[in-house]
C-alpha cells in the first residue's frame, strides 16, 4: 500500500514539474525566432487598454489586425470607435470615420517619428531587432497570469527622452506573444492577443486604402515621398 502511495505521489510531482518547466533566455529567443521565420502572414484579434497614470484616465480598444512580412499591415479598431490604419510598406493611411478624416504619411517618416519602437509593436516582434536594441531578461516578478507562458522584460539601450520598459508574455507552446505591456512613467498600455491565425491567405488590396469620397485628406509626406 505504501509503495502505491509513493508511486502516485511521485507521478503527481513529475506532472507538476512538467507544467512548471523553466526556460533560459537564449532558448526562448531562439524558439521565437524560429517561429517568426516560418510566418509570412498573420491575423489576430486584440484588446488594448491604455492608462494615463497621473490622471488614471483609461481607454480600451478592441479590434482586428492583419500583417504580411515585412511591413504590410492593416489594423481595424472596432471599439470604442471605428478607425482603420493601413500600410503597404511604403505609405501609411489613418482613417477616422467619426472625424471624416484621412491622414497620409510615408512608412519611413512614420517609423522615425512615431512614439513606438519599430519591431516592437504588440503584433510584430522582430527578434533580431530585439537583440540589437534592447537589454532582454526573463522576468520573474511579473504576475504569471497566463498558462504556459514566460515573460520577457525589455529595456532599450537608448530610450531617448521617454524611457519605458516593455514586457512580453510568450506562449511556450506556439512561441508567439499572448500579451504585451508597455510601461513608462506616464503611461501603461496592455495588449491581449486572441484568435491568432498563422499564414492565412490575405488579399493584396487589404493593404491598400482609397479615401472615401467627401472625406478631408491630410498628406504629411515629404515632397520626395510623393510619386
Amino acid at each position: 500500500m505504501k509503495n502505491k502511495i509513493f508511486i502516485l505521489f511521485f507521478a503527481f510531482l513529475m506532472s507538476f514539474a512538467g507544467v512548471t518547466r523553466a526556460y533560459d533566455l537564449d532558448t526562448v529567443l531562439a524558439e521565437m525566432e524560429k517561429t517568426e521565420n516560418n510566418i509570412q502572414t498573420i491575423s489576430l484579434q486584440f484588446t488594448q487598454t491604455a492608462v494615463i497614470l497621473i490622471t488614471e484616465e483609461k481607454q480600451r480598444i478592441q479590434g482586428k489586425a492583419y500583417f504580411q512580412r515585412p511591413d504590410k499591415f492593416r489594423v481595424e479598431h472596432k471599439l470604442p470607435q471605428s478607425q482603420v490604419i493601413v500600410s503597404n510598406g511604403q505609405m501609411l493611411w489613418f482613417f477616422n470615420p467619426t472625424k471624416n478624416q484621412v491622414l497620409i504619411d510615408s512608412w519611413k517618416n512614420w517609423t522615425q517619428s512615431a512614439g513606438f519602437p519599430k519591431g516592437l509593436t504588440p503584433f510584430h516582434l522582430d527578434v533580431k531587432n530585439m537583440r540589437e536594441k534592447y537589454s532582454i531578461a526573463l522576468e520573474t516578478e511579473k504576475e504569471q497570469s497566463l498558462e504556459n507562458s514566460v515573460v520577457l522584460r525589455m529595456t532599450p539601450h537608448d530610450s531617448g527622452p521617454w524611457p519605458y520598459t516593455f514586457f512580453v508574455w510568450v506562449d511556450t507552446k506556439t512561441w508567439l506573444p499572448q500579451k504585451t505591456e508597455m510601461l513608462s512613467k506616464s503611461v501603461q498600455s496592455v495588449t491581449e492577443i486572441q484568435d491568432v491565425d498563422i499564414n492565412p491567405d490575405l488579399p493584396t488590396d487589404l493593404f491598400l486604402f482609397a479615401a472615401p469620397e467627401g472625406v478631408d485628406v491630410y498628406d504629411s509626406r515629404a515632397a520626395e515621398d510623393i510619386p
